[in-house]
């Protein structure tokens, strides 16, 4: 018997929390680890700053190191059970650094996810055409195919750049033909009134 299946008999008999029926832990780690938004950060350690912490935690990942098979049992569900916010100058920029960020980690991550928050803060920038509000969740832009457990897609506007209501994004966005994202997914506009960014979550 090897070093590491010792220590593995060892957490099975010992551990209280091991020994508890799946379907219990699997609710610990939902509560544990789920309902985050995750503010992107695209640095060389390719962080995620956690916008809502718990217990005045920033967050509970730590977890995840206490043995092999509560990583093996729990490792996609931060991804899985949060919200992944990109905020950048520009539409263009947003939507490059959130699929830089993610390029960073291994795929079995990035499928996992299941909500992405979009936000550009410049109302700076001239007014945004139609063409330029489609490509904001065309397939091939977003690269949405990269993303099969996507449910989720919200995509602030602000109104100064778009006096559209959100019916009317939502119409001119989805509807057209060829650019409709797979069925799965629900997109939601949301629009923003002020400058000053106040109606996004903070930085912690």
């Amino acid at each position: 018997m090897t070093e590491l299946q010792r220590i593995t008999e060892h957490n099975f008999a010992t551990s209280p929390f091991l020994n508890l029926p799946g379907e219990v832990r699997n609710i610990i780690y939902e509560l544990t680890l789920g309902g985050n938004i995750w503010d992107i950060e695209l640095d060389t350690e390719a962080r995620a700053i956690n916008l809502t912490p718990k217990a005045d935690r920033i967050d509970h990942r730590d977890l995840l190191l206490v043995c092999r098979q509560i990583y093996g049992e729990s490792r996609v569900l931060p991804w899985s059970l949060g919200s992944f916010k990109c905020v950048s100058e520009t539409h263009n920029s947003c939507r490059a650094k959130f699929r830089g960020w993610v390029a960073k980690f291994p795929p079995e991550f990035r499928r996992a996810i299941t909500s992405i928050i979009l936000a550009s803060h410049s109302v700076r920038d001239a007014r945004l055409k139609d063409e330029v509000l489609t490509q904001w969740t065309t397939r091939c832009n977003l690269g949405l195919q990269d993303f099969p457990g996507l449910k989720r897609l919200q995509v602030h506007a602000w109104k100064p750049v778009s006096r559209r209501s959100t019916k009317e994004l939502r119409e001119m966005v989805m509807m057209k033909p060829g650019e409709r994202i797979v069925g799965n997914v629900c997109v939601t506009w949301v629009h923003c009134k002020d400058a000053n960014f106040e109606a996004m979550p903070r930085r912690v």
